[in-house]
């Protein structure tokens, strides 16, 4: 019962210590648990509390958030991209000549 109350005790203690109601947080590797490290999420606030208690994730730095905002946004245009182009082959411009057979 101890363990169950010590593992509260430390999401409270770390839920307390976030300022944003949506921080965002940094995979640590665990080969274990197949967890990769490196990858940047943003979460609630309970849920980042749980995650740092747990020892899976730790808080990204300023930087790693910027870098990911950055590839997101690269990744949005990329994808708007390709969704122009299937849009294209989806309905294909039509020629406004029509020729007659002879």
């Amino acid at each position: 019962m101890s363990n169950i109350r010590a593992y509260w005790a430390a999401v409270r203690e770390a839920a307390a210590s976030l300022k944003e109601p949506w921080p965002y947080v940094m995979s640590l590797e665990d080969p274990s648990r197949g967890i990769r490290g490196g990858v940047v999420v943003q979460v609630s606030r309970d849920a980042a509390a749980e995650l740092i208690a747990r020892k899976t994730h730790r808080l990204a730095t300023e930087q790693e958030v910027s870098g990911h905002l950055a590839d997101e946004d690269r990744k949005r245009v990329e994808y708007a991209e390709m969704e122009i182009v299937r849009r294209r082959y989806q309905n294909p411009p039509i020629d406004p000549v029509i020729r007659k057979s002879k």
